[in-house]
């Protein structure tokens, strides 16, 4: 009888496919990440498929024991499908797609395979690009002979339903994005601490895509009217988008040009966050918000839109500030009341964040697998 590293036999153990739209640093791929991570750790056999885009995060997959195939990458959808289908698997082979092209890649190229789920990491339209009534043809059709649908909050949930992208007759899981301090903390390079900062201005800071629906707007208006005020206040943006030339236009005509430091993408957020004194986010709407989680372990003070998920990940007990959505007035009265006020909430990020833990979420998902097939053996759920 063979053994794996995690000591299970080679019977115990899953072969694990995830395809994915792409692998360049973005909330749901930094999830897949931590999640492959996890499953390597437990002695699973875990490749990762990407379709377009640049490998940014080939080498942290390498790293953690994850193999990435780009054959499929930057081809057309008609060339991706042939490839896949060519494509030897095991029988038990489980294959786990993440975002819309993936979820459709998986429907036409795997046809004749049954273990598949997939995971709708945001509660927006499947396919933004397209009216609604097209979007939820495509959902449904992708998703009704899909036998597990995985989702990484509440509100995601009730969004997919009540939009009508998945038949409320199917379940959908619940599986809260998994997270580890100690593995982000450990990223940290380059930026400066604010510890360090020997100009003694504030910092307030966001990261995500320059999209609509981050409604970067409301936090440039904001944070003008806190310019006015306070002179000792830069505002600090890490990412990069379609909305970033209007943006930058915006904050010209709004005559912060000098005070806003558009970073553009790194890969050093745990390093981003330690340069900051206090983090925005003003979603429209997140399916999960994984930056939540790393403001909670970078120990910052946190104001957030009160979109159901950012409610959902931070809960109401002091870990962060709401403000209305679009409400621009409210945002900066939050800023310059967390520039000046002490900051207790320490105990109450550590508890909060200790419920995103990836072997919580991790257990979840393998469970799921294991419900494929009485073929996929159960094995036991050992911990990092």
């Amino acid at each position: 009888m063979k053994f794996n590293r995690r000591g299970r036999t080679t019977e115990e153990s899953l072969t694990i496919v995830h395809f994915i739209t792409t692998i360049e640093r973005g909330g749901a791929e930094n999830q897949l990440l931590i999640l492959s991570k996890h499953q390597v750790s437990q002695g699973h056999k875990v490749t990762v498929y990407f379709l377009k885009g640049k490998p940014e995060l080939q080498y942290e997959f390498e790293k953690i024991g994850t193999s990435v195939n780009n054959k499929l990458a930057n081809q057309r959808f008609v060339n991706q499908v042939v490839r896949l289908r060519r494509t030897q698997f095991t029988d038990n082979t489980i294959f786990h797609a993440h975002l819309p092209q993936a979820e459709i890649l998986l429907k036409y190229g795997l046809t004749r395979n049954k273990h598949k789920c997939i995971s709708r990491h945001y509660g927006g339209k499947f396919y933004p690009k397209i009216p609604n009534i097209f979007s939820v043809f495509l959902s449904r059709m992708v998703t009704w002979n899909i036998p597990i649908i995985i989702a990484p909050s509440n509100f995601t949930i009730d969004y997919l339903y009540q939009s009508k992208e998945v038949n409320k007759k199917k379940k959908i899981h619940l599986a809260s994005y998994g997270f580890s301090k100690d593995d982000f903390l450990k990223q940290k390079n380059h930026f400066p601490d604010k510890a360090t900062n020997t100009l003694k201005v504030a910092t307030v800071g966001t990261v995500g895509r320059l999209s609509g629906e981050k409604d970067y707007p409301t936090i440039l208006q904001a944070f003008a009217k806190v310019a006015r005020e306070r002179q000792d206040v830069r505002l600090r943006i890490v990412g990069s988008g379609p909305l970033e030339s209007q943006l930058k236009i915006l904050a010209d005509s709004l005559g912060i040009s000098k005070s806003v430091d558009w970073v553009g993408r790194t890969g050093d957020i745990a390093g981003f966050m330690s340069s900051l004194e206090i983090f925005v986010l003003a979603s429209r709407f997140e399916g999960f918000g994984m930056v939540l989680l790393e403001a909670m372990a970078s120990n910052l003070k946190i104001i957030a839109s009160d979109a159901p998920t950012c409610l959902e990940v931070l809960g109401e007990d002091g870990v962060a500030s709401f403000f209305r959505r679009g409400n621009s007035e409210e945002l900066s009265r939050q800023i310059l009341n967390k520039l000046d006020e002490t900051d207790n909430a320490s105990l109450e990020r550590e508890v909060r964040l200790n419920q995103y833990n990836i072997l919580d979420s991790g257990k979840i998902i393998e469970d799921l697998y294991h419900s494929f097939s009485t073929n996929i053996g159960r094995t036991r759920f050992s911990q990092d």
